[in-house]
């Protein structure tokens, strides 16, 4: 059985402050991914919130620097990103991650954590 590798490590994004001064601060990729699958402009029916919710709720627990997700999963956060248009500079990588998503060959039982 095939699935999509994500990585989902929180990574670090430059933003400028008050003052003008540009500092690091953490941006969360579990968060994000999760926020987008739930976002209003995908216009999702009760049954699709329902399913999006339940994944948001899987990655949001992972307790790893990487899921697995079978492909309908990734189907998910994939359109996703092809129908929002709100990104910035500072989701580049949070794109770069989801589209290039590594493929891996796994056992049926993996892609439950």
């Amino acid at each position: 059985m095939k699935a999509k590798r994500l990585w989902v490590e929180t990574y670090e994004v430059e933003v400028l402050d008050n003052s003008g001064a540009t500092v690091k601060l953490p941006y969360d990729m579990k968060k994000s991914v999760s926020d987008i699958i739930l976002a209003p402009p995908l216009k999702l029916n009760g049954a699709a919130l329902l399913k999006n919710y339940k994944l948001a709720e899987k990655i949001l627990d992972c307790k790893d620097t990487h899921i697995l997700l079978d492909f309908q999963e990734y189907g998910i956060i994939r359109n996703a990103t092809e129908v929002l248009d709100v990104f910035s500079k500072n989701d580049v990588e949070l794109i770069r991650r989801i589209h290039e998503a590594e493929e891996v060959d796994v056992k049926a039982d993996d892609t439950k954590k």
